[in-house]
């Protein structure tokens, strides 16, 4: 059984992929200037742990930072001044 699993839609259509504690899961989605690296492992107490980084998109302009660290029991947010929080029902395009 999958411990990670990841879906994405785009121009053709619907994908998921699987991840496993072994392998865990990536992905980065992005724009030409800015993107987000999603990093999905299993830690050394079997929690699992989500790193989410804002990255410089297709063109790398600029480099990656920690935005997020989710696990099991808790999300702590790195201190970003720009950072803009989405409220619920808020539409984000």
């Amino acid at each position: 059984m999958s411990r990670f699993y990841a879906e994405i839609k785009g121009n053709r259509g619907k994908a998921s992929r699987q991840g496993f504690k072994d392998s865990g899961m990536w992905s980065h989605t992005r724009g030409w200037n800015r993107g987000v690296e999603v990093r999905c492992y299993v830690d050394s107490n079997d929690n699992d742990c989500i790193d989410v980084y804002v990255t410089g998109g297709s063109t790398g302009a600029k480099s990656k930072e920690l935005m997020a660290v989710v696990t099991d029991d808790k999300v702590e947010y790195m201190p970003q001044p720009y950072r803009r929080f989405i409220t619920d029902g808020e539409e984000l395009f």
